[in-house]
């Protein structure tokens, strides 16, 4: 594809999408025209450092159009849902039918009106394709058109857990790797990958775990009091040595008797089938609900950390004071992070924003 070809369906978007009056800004059409030139020499990843008010999405917007017309699927990525709401806008203005799908959360379960993750399905254990609901549901309608669509739009955070954890739990995955990504606000990945693997422990943490180990033990799941009582005096010993060994040890201890703890989520949701089989279970089961989930994603996340450190060097853990009583735990091998969880995932990759302080060396870092 020479540069005449790729300002020919440029000038096809602009006719097909844009309004009549419709005038490039300074410096939009050589930037879109450069990176589908990176892509057919094989560039692996292109940087667009452009001011405020450039209009990188609509660049964006249109290098995707223009790689699947090469019969390329890619996805946009934002990096918050206020963005994702301005590319959404931008799809409808335009009239572009590409999906857009949020975090789970974010939708409201139609049978029982709760959010999603304690939706009637999920609460159930029942397969939701198999649900009367499921063509309707607004979470999985969304998700749905979202895979089917050559571009789809994404946060960070959604597609981080979809091609980290989804795909390697679900034989046909909605969101496998695409060809491509164009990644928006580019210089807040780094940032995002790191609070997503960083284990964080504060007051909360111990009130949540106290409050699911009591109702696991009032309704005969099973008797916590042990892994809890560890929990606590492990995340005691973390607050009072900075030696990095043993704070690596501590960790993999915390993560084992977080683990104990996953049999008795899944023991609960078959109480739930049990003993109400046709109706919403009481308020206190729903909150135990939402703990369990709070507590499989921060075993997650303590798990994922231990893997980084235990692939890396133990030298790569940070214990950072990040507030009155609590910790964070950082890995400040920042490239081996986004290889593992962003990079290899990627294809070719367009990082998007206005505020890349040194784009060489950040390519390097991000790289």
């Amino acid at each position: 594809m020479d540069i005449n070809e790729i300002n020919d369906l440029i000038e096809e978007f602009r006719v097909t999408f844009l309004s009549e009056d419709w005038v490039w800004r300074k410096g939009q059409k050589e930037a879109i025209v450069e990176i589908i030139q990176a892509y057919k020499n094989n560039f692996k990843t292109v940087i667009l450092d452009a001011p405020v008010g450039s209009g990188k999405s609509i660049c964006g917007i249109v290098v995707a159009y223009i790689l699947n017309k090469e019969n390329k699927k890619g996805f946009i990525l934002s990096s918050d849902l206020s963005l994702q709401e301005q590319y959404e806008k931008d799809f409808k203005k335009f009239n572009i039918n590409w999906g857009s799908i949020k975090g789970i959360d974010n939708y409201l379960c139609i049978d029982n009106n709760e959010k999603n993750s304690l939706g009637t399905c999920r609460i159930r254990n029942k397969p939701a394709k198999r649900m009367p609901c499921y063509h309707i549901c607004p979470y999985y309608v969304a998700r749905d058109n979202a895979s089917q669509s050559p571009t789809a739009l994404l946060n960070y955070a959604y597609w981080l857990i979809m091609m980290n954890y989804v795909n390697n739990s679900m034989e046909d995955p909605p969101f496998p790797p695409r060809d491509f990504v164009i990644a928006d606000e580019g210089h807040k990945i780094l940032d995002i990958i790191q609070n997503h693997y960083s284990p964080r422990f504060d007051a909360k943490t111990l009130e949540k775990l106290e409050k699911l180990t009591e109702f696991f033990a009032i309704y005969k799941v099973h008797n916590h009091i042990k892994d809890f009582s560890d929990i606590k005096q492990n995340i005691q010993r973390l607050f009072n040595t900075e030696n990095q060994e043993e704070l690596h040890e501590i960790l993999l201890e915390i993560e084992k008797s977080f683990e104990e703890y996953l049999p008795s989520y899944k023991k609960l949701k078959d109480k739930v089938q049990e003993d109400y089989p046709h109706d919403d279970p009481p308020k206190e089961w729903r909150e135990a609900l939402r703990l369990c989930d709070w507590l499989k994603d921060l075993h997650c996340k303590i798990e994922d950390f231990n893997d980084i450190i235990n692939k890396t060097s133990i030298r790569n853990l940070v214990k950072n004071p990040t507030g009155e009583n609590e910790l964070t735990f950082n890995c400040i091998e920042e490239s081996y992070m986004m290889h593992k969880y962003f990079h290899q995932w990627t294809g070719f990759t367009v990082l998007m924003s206005a505020t890349f302080a040194d784009p060489s060396n950040i390519l390097k870092v991000l790289h």
